[in-house]
């Protein structure tokens, strides 16, 4: 088995070679065993890498199955050859490939750059056919008498050359195939992406995800003509120089042609990005400026831990493309399990329906926000006025926090569940839910909510207590774009708790305390931790009190109003959740938008009163 990470790698020749090839694209539960070779903060494909290759088995020396036949990389950047330096130099990974080889890749297509890519595959030729190791690493240099040996030649031996023609016709009937379909699709492009990843957005999609990123589809070109009765050598150069035709990836100096991959047949298209990559956050900007269809961008860094923020973005994607009631119909006939309606619910409902009772006669809807501090409730009656509310603490179970939260507001209607004619669930903890009909994510959410409050917003920041976003809205509410933090407390509700604990404060107090300061202190708005050490320092020189809480005030508003400017934000503006009760932090929010801020007066009630809002519209449709 050979593992390999690049689309310019000769995945036919090696076929060609009698052996298999292997892309390892699991994302992995933690970095800890590669932060051990390799720097944190370097990109965490590299260490995506390294950590498959540590995990792939060790056994006894000579059991013949702690390795692989070998490793091939390219030296696409720094992270990759560092990743070949430490593939060399640590003992156990060395000793897990029997043969490692660090492709030279030119930057682009010219005739110079075929020849010397030819000659790459010589020598990955020579090198799986000895099996030698000193093939591995950066690779040698062609001397002249080296290039007079090849030449004096007639074939080229290590590679069956029918498998090579037949493979190499294979991938290029499969890309053309892939530009003949007419079906509607979402595109991935940029960075790889990983195979879990991949996975979420095939099951949430309900139609293909055609995967345009640096690790998908290999776009190899037609074979030549009269190519197959060419000699070895000229049949390894046509092969090179089809390998560097592909659709250029980010690495190479002319990328103009990765305009072909903004596709007419595409719905939507996701932009995927490696943490700590340069390469692709360039060409997202540009994409924005060509794209006539809904644009998502995805950061994620190869773990398997933030699968429910990449979850909650795609849900919200989806339900903001423009083609949206086609997909969810599409959705609905080809997947029963993603039907709004849960199937518990449709029975609850056909049973009603056999009693004389319908959905229109009953009185109530229901939306349900379950968050990572707070559960709120909200009841609708029939002309879509909030009629009875609830917040509550989450604790450590978002079924029971919701389950509470919805006895209490039919407690406060003096009505029983036979009453509701839907409940509509949202926030971090709506698909735990059971007794929910269906949901919603809490993008929608919010943006419903604030705009039947407000029908003049264009941005929500929200802010609650594990996360922050900015929802850019069009003049009929619709979510035009939107922006989450990723996995981090900092500019969230949890980080001003954290902070009120440190100063020994309550948070309600916080939130008055820095209205009034005199000294103007900075505190880092880029780490929960590091903030926190800052606040010990300030305390321990003897600030004031006061100054310190109008930093930390600044600090989230910082964090936020970066957001809104990413996302290309106007006003007016509305800021909802927990943390738009904190007058500090609002009015930091102001000054650096130089905007007004609209505050319902329950921000804390805006995306449960949003989800059933969704719950009117389901049942009245």
């Amino acid at each position: 088995m050979i593992k390999y990470i690049c689309k310019y790698t000769p995945l036919e020749l090696i076929r060609a070679m009698g052996l298999r090839a292997e892309m390892p694209n699991e994302e992995v539960q933690d970095f800890g065993q590669a932060d051990a070779l390799i720097h944190p903060s370097i990109c965490s494909h590299a260490k995506q890498l390294l950590s498959s290759f540590l995990s792939s088995g060790a056994c006894e020396e000579g059991c013949g199955e702690c390795h692989t036949d070998g490793l091939i990389l390219t030296n696409c950047c720094d992270s990759i050859r560092r990743v070949g330096d430490i593939c060399e130099l640590d003992g156990e990974l060395r000793g897990r490939f029997s043969v490692r080889k660090m492709l030279d890749l030119p930057q682009d297509g010219s005739p110079a750059s075929v020849s010397h890519y030819e000659e790459e595959l010589e020598r990955l030729l020579s090198a799986f056919s000895s099996g030698a190791e000193s093939h591995g690493g950066v690779p040698e240099t062609a001397g002249s008498s080296q290039q007079a040996e090849r030449q004096a030649q007639p074939s080229i031996a290590g590679f069956d050359r029918k498998i090579l023609i037949s493979e190499w016709k294979k991938s290029a009937e499969f890309w053309k195939a892939c530009l003949r379909d007419p079906s509607p699709a979402i595109g991935l492009l940029g960075a790889r992406a990983g195979d879990g990843l991949i996975a979420m957005l095939e099951s949430c999609m309900p139609i293909r995800v055609m995967d345009l990123t640096c690790g998908g589809l290999r776009s190899l070109p037609e074979m030549p003509l009269g190519i197959e009765e060419a000699d070895d050598r000229t049949l390894l150069q046509a092969y090179a120089k089809a390998l560097l035709s592909q659709l250029p990836c980010m690495r190479m100096k002319d990328v103009s042609r990765r305009k072909e991959l903004y596709r007419e047949n595409f719905r939507g298209m996701i932009y995927h990005t490696v943490r700590f990559c340069d390469f692709y956050a360039f060409e997202y900007a540009e994409l924005m400026k060509e794209a006539k269809v809904p644009v998502l961008k995805l950061e994620s860094d190869y773990t398997d831990q933030n699968s429910g923020q990449l979850s909650t973005r795609l849900e919200a994607f989806l339900e903001s493309l423009e083609s949206r009631k086609s997909l969810k119909m599409a959705m609905h006939e080809e997947d029963p399990a993603c039907r709004t309606e849960t199937g518990q619910n449709a029975v609850r409902n056909t049973e009603e329906t056999e009693r004389g009772m319908t959905d229109r006669e009953k009185r109530y809807y229901i939306g349900i926000d379950s968050g990572s501090t707070t559960t709120n409730a909200a009841a609708l009656d029939q002309t879509g006025r909030v009629i009875a509310s609830k917040i509550i603490r989450t604790g450590v179970s978002a079924a029971q926090a919701a389950e509470k939260a919805l006895s209490q507001v039919l407690e406060e209607l003096q009505a029983d569940r036979s009453e509701i004619a839907y409940i509509c669930a949202t926030g971090y903890g709506r698909d735990f839910i059971p007794f929910a009909d269906g949901s919603r994510t809490e993008i929608s959410c919010h943006a419903k909510g604030a705009y039947f409050n407000h029908p003049s917003v264009r941005t929500i920041i929200d802010i609650g207590g594990q996360d922050s976003k900015v929802i850019c809205l069009d003049d009929s509410g619709k979510v035009l774009n939107f922006i989450m933090n990723d996995k981090c407390a900092a500019g969230t509700g949890r980080f001003l708790e954290m902070m009120a604990s440190t100063l020994q404060m309550y948070l309600s107090e916080m939130s008055q305390v820095g209205l009034e300061w005199k000294q103007d202190l900075t505190i880092s708005s880029v780490c929960t931790v590091f903030a926190e050490s800052e606040v010990v320092s300030l305390v321990a020189q003897n600030k004031d009190i006061q100054d310190i809480v109008h930093a930390l005030n600044k600090a989230v508003a910082s964090r936020v109003v970066s957001m809104a400017r990413r996302a290309k934000s106007t006003g007016p503006y509305m800021m909802t959740g927990g943390v738009a009760r904190n007058a500090g932090v609002r009015g930091e929010i102001e000054r650096m938008l130089g905007e007004k801020l609209y505050v319902p007066e329950m921000p804390d009630l805006t995306g449960a009163a949003g989800a059933a809002l969704f719950a009117m519209e389901i049942t009245q449709a």
